[in-house]
């Protein structure tokens, strides 16, 4: 999963609409299809579950107050236990609540026990909260939380410790506002002090109940605060071409006297049509936050087209699922979680939800292994005598592998090594009077013999010059392109059509066949390929573009000489193939170009990380992406090691975004491999998975 936000709504007076505010947002947030949060921690003043009690069906479910509690009396809490689910009509999934506490005589008093300082100092409360952080960011797309008002130790925990984003809530009068700029200027400061590491907050100036009837007056008041603003805040993310008085233009909340009386929820009630109303401008707020404050210039341009993107989820239909619920006494029910079991219809369906979502921000990596190639065949076993390299299906590694030894025959070397390997009885009985069964021998050997020991043997024997020309015959030859090839050649089209800006911006793919190219041209889509090298040990750039008569040019780029400032390459416009192995169609030396052998792993993967040989700009969408694995396995050495050279441990996207791994019936290693590198395997198969993919693409409402 994505790491989630956390928000901080904060407020230096009160009667500025905070709750009000991250009460709709969140409302608007969940009703898109996010998996939100909302936290009440203005504990002195708690008041949020008010504007929910409409969706709630259990009042008795404790909150954040017996949450700490417990963990002071070592109790060692789960919050999962602390949740109230608040259900909204046509909502796919619940908005999670954690309420202030259970409302009754007591809380005054329990809260009033409670010394904040002696809790971050004696019980560790600081650790645990950090905790709370650490998980609801791994399992919320979204954590909105209300602080209390002022400067008070629980304002600290809120504005400090906890956000990535503090929405800060003002109205048109000086103590408000000027009270929120100190504030904000000693959170800054506070946090740089901070003993977490943290990324640098980012703040979203919020101006609420703001009297619309006077346009004149409007402008003035909105010109000096965006003066004021613009240096203090807007300048960390708002985009360089807008103004900031444009920008605060479109996410003010106007003051509204019909929702003034009682908590309620505009944006349930009434809706988010009409542009003068209140809904109206959450919808605008809830968008940027969704967008973690990016996309600020097409907000100001196009603010209707800005908050379609982020309501297209509640399009789709689908059944999501969290990962604990309640049984009718209001009991914890933990689910367990999905890892390698078969996944029911519900989880697949919250999983295509998360690859579809990731698709239309353009935050999609796939990453093709040879297996995607066992597609569309009509027939699934690896059998050599069935594999031809002149046919029109594009190897998979295994069978790769076979026909580089086809002929061979048994040399002392693969004697050797067939005689350690656990092979069935009737094959080794076989062996002992019959050469001629040493390839179902080898087929069944594979499990255990790694891609690059295959090349080595077959360098011995037929040497480097006839191997490296073998594979150029396979990367040049027009294999047929299957569902997979061709889903991801038309999937730019496709969604441009529907409106969409961004879609697919990189494919990484670790196959020697050149079918992945063939079908982008053939589908007339443009795009470019960098590939590795081996005889330069460096990627070439090479791309295709179309003429003025929309023909599909070939134009070689060269040698990425220096990765750190190349800039010929603009993902966001074109899509990016990045071949690991080998080129297309060879570079004219047939010596060392593609990589197969063990010597040539091992000198390619010993360059620190791969990474370094990159431009920045396909690091940057490798580093900050969903990473889909399609027909790739963890089993052999190779595989393993190349994932840690693409993303070197300190940012391996997992980290930060949700990964996983399409595979029918994983492996027990594949399946232990993939858990520790925090990839989620989904047990499907290739073919039901595109197809179902691509029905959900179809299926997208245009924009």
């Amino acid at each position: 999963m994505t790491e989630g936000s956390i928000v901080t709504f904060y407020s230096y007076k009160g009667g500025v609409g905070r709750t009000l505010a991250l009460a709709n947002i969140g409302a608007l947030l969940s009703l898109w299809g996010y998996k939100v949060l909302c936290v009440d921690w203005d504990l002195e003043a708690p008041g949020l579950h008010y504007y929910y009690k409409s969706w709630i069906k259990s009042t008795t479910v404790p909150g954040l107050l017996e949450l700490i509690q417990a963990h002071v009396d070592n109790e060692e809490p789960d919050w999962q236990n602390f949740i109230t689910e608040v259900v909204f009509p046509g909502s796919s999934e619940p908005l999670y609540l954690i309420k202030a506490g259970i409302q009754n005589n007591t809380y005054t008093p329990r809260l009033k026990d409670l010394n904040w300082q002696y809790l971050y100092d004696e019980q560790d409360l600081g650790l645990f909260i950090e905790q709370l952080r650490n998980d609801w960011k791994r399992t919320f797309d979204l954590i909105l939380i209300d602080s209390r008002t002022g400067i008070t130790d629980i304002g600290g925990i809120c504005t400090i410790q906890l956000p990535d984003i503090l929405a800060v809530c003002f109205t048109t009068n000086e103590q408000s506002f000027y009270g929120v700029i100190s504030t904000v200027d000693r959170i800054i400061k506070n946090r740089n002090q901070f003993p977490f590491d943290r990324a640098k907050l980012l703040i979203l100036p919020t101006l609420t109940r703001f009297d619309v009837t006077k346009p004149e007056k409007c402008k003035e008041v909105l010109k000096v605060f965006s003066k004021k603003l613009e240096p203090l805040y807007y300048e960390d993310w708002i985009h360089s071409s807008i103004r900031a008085i444009d920008l605060l233009n479109k996410t003010v909340i106007p003051y509204s006297p019909e929702w003034s009386f009682w908590e309620d929820l505009p944006v349930v009630r009434e809706g988010t049509e009409l542009p003068q109303s209140i809904g109206y401008a959450f919808e605008a707020n809830a968008a940027l936050i969704a967008n973690k404050l990016a996309g600020s210039e097409l907000l100001v341009n196009n603010r209707d087209s800005f908050v379609a993107e982020h309501k297209v989820m509640s399009n789709i239909k689908v059944v999501q699922q969290s990962d604990f619920s309640r049984d009718e006494e209001n009991q914890v029910i933990e689910r367990p979680k999905m890892m390698v079991e078969q996944p029911s219809s519900t989880d697949r369906d919250w999983h295509y939800q998360r690859v579809i979502r990731a698709i239309c921000r353009g935050s999609l990596v796939p990453f093709l292994g040879s297996g995607i190639n066992l597609c569309d065949r009509q027939y699934k076993d690896i059998n050599p005598e069935m594999w031809k390299i002149e046919g029109s299906d594009p190897p998979t590694h295994r069978e790769l592998s076979i026909h580089l030894l086809r002929n061979l025959g048994l040399n002392l070397e693969l004697k050797n090594y067939l005689s350690r390997v656990t092979l069935p009885s009737y094959i080794t009985d076989k062996l002992k009077n019959e050469s001629s069964f040493w390839i179902e021998a080898l087929i069944s050997a594979y499990q255990t013999l790694s891609f690059p020991e295959y090349g080595n043997w077959a360098s011995l024997t037929l040497g480097q010059r006839e191997l490296q020309k073998t594979l150029n015959q396979i990367s040049t030859h027009l294999y047929t392109p299957n569902k997979f090839h061709n889903f991801f050649a038309q999937l730019p089209a496709t969604l441009s059509q529907k409106g969409y800006q961004t879609s697919l911006r990189l494919i990484v793919t670790a196959n020697f066949d050149s079918t992945l190219e063939n079908a982008f041209k053939s589908n007339g889509q443009e795009f470019d390929l960098v590939y590795y090298v081996g005889s330069a040990k460096k990627f070439f750039h090479r791309q295709w573009r179309k003429d003025y008569k929309g023909y599909i040019l070939e134009n070689d780029r060269g040698f990425i000489d220096a990765p750190n400032t190349y800039a010929l390459l603009d993902p966001d416009k074109y899509p990016v193939i990045l071949k690991l192995y080998g080129p297309m169609g060879g570079t004219g030396n047939l010596q060392d170009d593609f990589v197969i052998t063990e010597d040539h792993f091992i000198n390619y993967l010993a360059q620190s990380n791969i990474s370094r040989l990159l431009p920045a700009s396909l690091l940057e969408v490798l580093h900050n992406s969903n990473i889909l694995f399609l027909g790739y396995g963890l089993s052999h050495w190779d595989e393993r090691v190349v994932l840690h050279r693409l993303w070197p441990k300190e940012t391996f996207p997992i980290e930060k975004q949700k990964c996983w791994a399409i595979q029918l019936e994983p492996r027990a290693l594949d399946r232990e491999l993939w858990r520790q590198a925090g990839v989620e395997p989904i047990c499907t198969s290739l073919e039901d998975y595109i197809t179902e993919l691509k029905q959900r693409v179809e299926d997208l409402p245009a924009r």
